[in-house]
């Protein structure tokens, strides 16, 4: 029983967390929000252990080749990153969604595919997945 009460409380705790950290980015400029956000990640490269050493495991499965030294980097900087963009994405409620559709560059891509991909269709799609990755592996191959 201790572990659900456990799992419920830190549920509880996440959830306060973000809906604190929401209304404070939204009250920022972007450049801020990041600022803090690197903050919390920094923070989290150091107090989420677990997390930090699986993050080293797998880039050691992924990048056996790079030293310990550039697979920490690596993993820091991750951490960085992902604190950054959680605070992005707390942020992008104060753009107005026309604004943020014209000038985000999802939106822009988004907007530019989608009739050719309607006319496409999913069978069409997938067709030309297909195509795209076997083109790359001949590529690969040569």
């Amino acid at each position: 029983m201790a572990s659900l009460k456990r799992r419920a409380f830190r549920s509880r705790l996440l959830h306060g967390t973000l809906v604190v950290l929401s209304a404070l980015a939204r009250r920022l400029p972007l450049f801020a929000a990041r600022a803090i956000g690197m903050a919390l990640g920094h923070l989290g490269w150091h107090v989420a252990r677990r997390d930090r050493q699986r993050a080293i495991e797998h880039l050691a499965l992924a990048f056996p080749d790079w030293s310990v030294r550039q697979r920490r980097t690596t993993a820091r900087r991750m951490f960085h990153h992902l604190g950054a963009s959680l605070l992005e994405i707390l942020w992008l409620p104060r753009v107005d969604p026309e604004t943020r559709d014209s000038t985000t560059t999802a939106g822009a891509r988004l907007r530019r595919l989608h009739g050719p991909l309607r006319q496409l269709g999913v069978a069409g799609l997938l067709r030309g997945v297909v195509r795209h990755s076997a083109d790359c592996a001949a590529a690969r191959a040569q």
